[in-house]
């Protein structure tokens, strides 16, 4: 098993939860619960692999669709713009 490939995912999984716990960065609740459905189910596919002390190629499938899946999900988050205020000059 190679330790530094689910090291490194884990610090990706790490930075994700940052990113979905710093206000503001996700601007519609929809999105922020596919995020975390996706970041969970991530966590789980991680957990499994420590747990089992092995990396099977379906583990690794299955890890670089997630991972994917939440690339996307944060182009979405990103684009997103939620309300405009009208600069007023008092």
């Amino acid at each position: 098993m190679d330790l530094s490939r689910l090291t490194a995912r884990q610090k990706r999984l790490n930075d994700w939860d940052k990113y979905l716990s710093e206000q503001g960065n996700v601007q519609t609740e929809a999105l922020r619960a596919e995020i975390v459905t996706s970041l969970q189910e991530y966590r789980n596919v991680l957990a499994s692999c420590w747990e089992n002390n092995s990396l099977t190629a379906a583990d690794e499938d299955k890890l670089r669709d997630i991972e994917r899946d939440l690339e996307r999900l944060h182009e979405q988050a990103r684009l997103i713009v939620v309300g405009k205020r009208e600069y007023r000059a008092s």
